[in-house]
């Protein structure tokens, strides 16, 4: 599908908020999804990208007679350049309430009728254990890419960092200090992570993401998502447990009831695994190498799958091989998810959580919670 970059400005009017928190118009010929606005607003807007059935456009003005109620004043400075948060224009609350609209809408590819638990965040900022920045030598620019444009937009005052890394942020950006770090040896162009580990600031050039061992970014809501699968691990009294894409083990080094094997493509390095947990070493993509593991793995009573953005290949023939009773799939992208398990025939959906790990963004963590059915 041809795709083409068009500045023509035209009239909207929203009727809801999609998952990737874009406000949905369908006044007109296209379907169009413009950020940061809400729904029944109307106004002005500005395409930045457009196909053959659909349009995305960033809006310019709003008609003052419909303005939302729900509309408030951003807290952060950065908020009508920088992509990365959706929802600072509305309060928390309201956030939840979209974000929930957009969950229940996705489970109804898997017929879920019951509610949603919803576990919201303590607090909207400050949260984030590390922030990825993008530069550009040419631009001489440290920030977020924005996709419209293509252009670096900096944030010298992000709000989503935690308190541990806002002075080291800021010192990145005065005097445009960041250039210091980018040696002769560098690419004009790549990132630089700051990521607060183990009570310590590490500052990284053009490393892979979370290097020196993946955390979840908020810690806080962490602990709580593995406090709900904790209450399933105990209703269901599992014996054997699978951890798929588990990494560290963070998900199941707090249940000792039961013999958890976890399962990744590499270990962190900063995994130091339980007592009842042990590491295979399983590139989960490959197909060879998971029918190899597959044919070696005995049945298991309960799978936990945690996979990467794109989801997991191969879950059908997992499931079958182990005819686990129960699995739970926690997901950064519920998309994702809904496409890997809409099609599994001997399993039905009883539970579902949004978890709220990344506030202020479009962003959320999902725990749908399966059942074998037959």
């Amino acid at each position: 599908m041809n795709e083409k970059n068009l500045q023509h400005t035209h009239q909207f009017q929203i009727d809801s908020i999609d998952p990737l928190g874009q406000g949905v118009c369908k006044n007109s010929d296209k379907i169009t999804f413009i950020d940061k606005v809400l729904p029944d607003e109307s106004g002005t807007a500005v395409t930045w990208k457009e196909n053959s059935k659909v349009r995305f456009a960033r809006m310019t003005s709003l008609e003052s007679e419909k303005v939302s109620p729900l509309r408030i004043k951003p807290e952060c400075s950065h908020y009508q350049d920088c992509f990365n948060c959706s929802y600072q224009h509305t309060s928390y609350d309201s956030e939840l309430k979209f974000k929930k609209e957009a969950f229940l809408r996705m489970l109804r590819a898997l017929q879920y009728q019951s509610t949603i638990d919803l576990i919201e965040a303590p607090e909207r900022f400050y949260y984030r254990n590390r922030i990825q920045l993008h530069y550009d030598l040419h631009q001489m620019k440290l920030g977020f890419i924005t996709p419209q444009t293509q252009s670096i937009t900096e944030v010298p005052h992000c709000l989503l960092v935690r308190a541990e890394l806002k002075q080291k942020l800021e010192e990145l950006y005065s005097h445009q200090s960041w250039v210091q770090l980018i040696s002769n040896q560098q690419p004009k162009t790549g990132h630089i992570e700051l990521y607060y580990l183990d009570q310590n600031i590490q500052l990284n050039v053009n490393q892979p993401y979370a290097f020196g061992g993946f955390t979840q970014v908020n810690e806080v809501m962490n602990q709580r998502l593995k406090s709900y699968l904790l209450n399933f691990l105990e209703k269901f009294s599992p014996k054997t447990i699978l951890d798929l894409f588990g990494g560290s083990g963070n998900l199941t080094n707090h249940y000792s009831k039961a013999k958890v094997t976890v399962v990744d493509g590499f270990q962190s390095t900063q995994a130091q695994l339980k007592d009842w947990q042990t590491f295979q070493k399983v590139d989960l993509y490959s197909k060879n190498e998971c029918k190899n593991w597959l044919l070696a793995t005995p049945k298991q009573d309960l799978l936990i799958v945690d996979p990467p953005r794109t989801g997991i290949k191969h879950l059908a023939e997992i499931l079958e091989k182990t005819q686990a009773r129960h699995f739970c799939y926690v997901s950064c992208n519920p998309s994702t998810m809904i496409r890997d398990v809409k099609e599994l025939e001997n399993y039905r959906c009883t539970h579902a959580a949004l978890v709220d790990l990344f506030p202020a963004t479009h962003h959320f963590e999902s725990v749908t919670v399966f059942e074998r059915i037959g």
